[in-house]
């Protein structure tokens, strides 16, 4: 998140009009810049890529290399594609995972619904119920 400012502060931008020329929700952007979201939203990324063909994509996602490229030409927006690609890919999972781990966590609430959780190192009651012994005939 920390790259991404530095873009916005490049461009001469204040938050909301970079959000608007990036096509990124402004809501969402404060949040990861308050750290009340953590900024792990790929689409970020690809839409500064998209809109700043100069801005080296190493450098904004790895902190490898220049801001800015040195040369923008075909060669880069090749690599630039691949990028976009794989942030796309990365997406797509990030997506898949997160609804696993919610059908997950109702699972468990369902299992800690069913079966009651004690404390560590409570123990569950016994049966109080006394069986009879059958009389040998």
């Amino acid at each position: 998140m920390e790259r991404v400012l530095e873009v916005m502060e490049w461009a001469g931008l204040n938050a909301h009009k970079f959000c608007v020329q990036i096509g990124f929700g402004y809501t969402t952007f404060k949040n990861y810049m308050s750290g009340i979201r953590p900024a792990k939203d790929l689409d970020l990324y690809k839409n500064v890529l998209s809109t700043y063909v100069e801005i080296s994509a190493e450098w904004l996602i790895r902190g490898e290399g220049p801001m800015i490229k040195t040369d923008v030409g075909d060669n880069n927006s090749n690599d630039r594609i691949v990028l976009l690609e794989k942030i796309d890919e990365q997406q797509d999972t990030i997506v898949k995972q997160s609804r696993e781990i919610g059908r997950l966590e109702g699972r468990i609430e369902e299992l800690e619904k069913k079966y009651t959780i004690y404390p560590k190192g409570q123990k569950a009651a016994t049966p109080t119920t006394k069986y009879k012994k059958k009389k040998d005939e």
